[in-house]
Parts: C-alpha cells; sequence; structure tokens
C-alpha cells in the first residue's frame, strides 16, 4: 500500500517548503516594518512546515539530516530513529504553535503562571522529548554503523550509550515527576516541588 509520499512526493515536499518559505518571509517582514499579527503567523506557518516533515519522517519510516558535526555531511534515520525524530520535530511544531497563538492572544503570560504552578504536563513535555532523544542517541544513524566492528561499538560505547543512558535517567525522573504532580500536587509540593513557584511568581510579586 503506496503512502501519499510515494504518489505525490513532490508536490508534499513543493507544499513543505513552500510553508517555510511563506512562514520566513512574514517573519521577516514583522521585522522591517512591523507586524504583530503576521509575525505570529509566519511562525505558525513554519511550525506547520516542520510538522509536515515529522509526518513524513513517521510514514516513510525515513529522515535525512545535516549533520551537526560537519556542514556536508548527512545523518539518515531509518525505522524506529526516523519514528522518534518525526515525533520530535511534530512535538516541538505542536508547542510552538500553541506558544504562538497564546502570545497572539495576550495570554502567555497567564500560561505561563499556571506551568509554574502546576508543572505536570511540562515535565511530561520533557519526559517524552528526553527519551525520543535517547532512543536515537543509543540506536543512532546508518552513518553511525559504518566501518569496521571496532570502530563502530567504540562510538556506541563513547558517544552514543552514555548519553543515551543519562537521557533515559532524566526522561525517567520528569515522568514520575509528572505523574506525581499531576495525581498528587499537594504531596508535590510537599517534598519541594513548590520551589518553582517561589522562584518564578515570587520574584514577579517583587
Amino acid at each position: 500500500m503506496k503512502t501519499i509520499f510515494e504518489n505525490k512526493s513532490k508536490y508534499w515536499s513543493g507544499a513543505v517548503i513552500g510553508l517555510a518559505v511563506l512562514g520566513i518571509l512574514l517573519i521577516m517582514y514583522d521585522r522591517f516594518f512591523g507586524s504583530y499579527l503576521l509575525l505570529n503567523l509566519g511562525g505558525i506557518l513554519f511550525s506547520i512546515s516542520g510538522i509536515m516533515i515529522g509526518m513524513e519522517a513517521i510514514l516513510k519510516r525515513e529522515i535525512i539530516l545535516r549533520s551537526p558535526y560537519h556542514r556536508r555531511l548527512s545523518e539518515t534515520y531509518i525505522g524506529v530513529t526516523a519514528i522518534a525524530q518525526g515525533l520530535i520535530i511534530i512535538i516541538i511544531g505542536c508547542f510552538l504553535i500553541g506558544i504562538l497563538l497564546l502570545n497572539y492572544l495576550n495570554s502567555s503570560h497567564s500560561l505561563l503562571q499556571y506551568f509554574v504552578k502546576r508543572p505536570g504536563i511540562p515535565f511530561l513535555f520533557f519526559s517524552l522529548i528526553c527519551l525520543l532523544t535517547a532512543v536515537i542517541a543509543i540506536i543512532g544513524s546508518m552513518e553511525d554503523k559504518q566501518g569496521s566492528k571496532f570502530v563502530i561499538i567504540l562510538n556506541l560505547l563513547t558517544s552514543r550509550f552514555l548519553p543515551g543512558i543519562i537521557l533515559i535517567v532524566l526522561g525517567t525522573v520528569f515522568l514520575c515527576l509528572g505523574i506525581l504532580e499531576i495525581f498528587s500536587p499537594e504531596y508535590f509540593d510537599s517534598i519541594g516541588g513548590g520551589f518553582l513557584e517561589a522562584l518564578f511568581l515570587g520574584q514577579q510579586s517583587k
């Protein structure tokens, strides 16, 4: 069964590029001429293009990204790692759209106050990002599996496995804190969870 990306990949790619370019142009328009509406609209369109890239990565089970270590190199992720990359892109895109909408409606400050008082959802958000990134780090890209077995194992142990374990630990901690705060906020505050509220909201009241 073919996906829409196999049948109409050119149209899909064109739509992604078009939305991204239009979003950037609207953001640049705000920088030169000042338009609060177009700034937020441009950011939303750019985020939607990112969400479309994430959807494509999940459905095609493959995504190619530019290497963070070298401009001319790329990293190819397939299978589980491509799905994880796609989910991260979609989550961040949806997060940015929500922030931009709330910013346009002048509700971002009240939302910040709510999340400072009830940080359960942000904890779950950070947990999901950490765990997905851990999967990507440990499994690695196709390029990480090239070369001799000694080089592959050395690369796994030195640059991927340890960061992956750290991310898993952080993700598990955030997950536990998020669940605890959502289902038992009083106990969460009693063990020091109210520190964020005292830190941020306390400073604002001064």
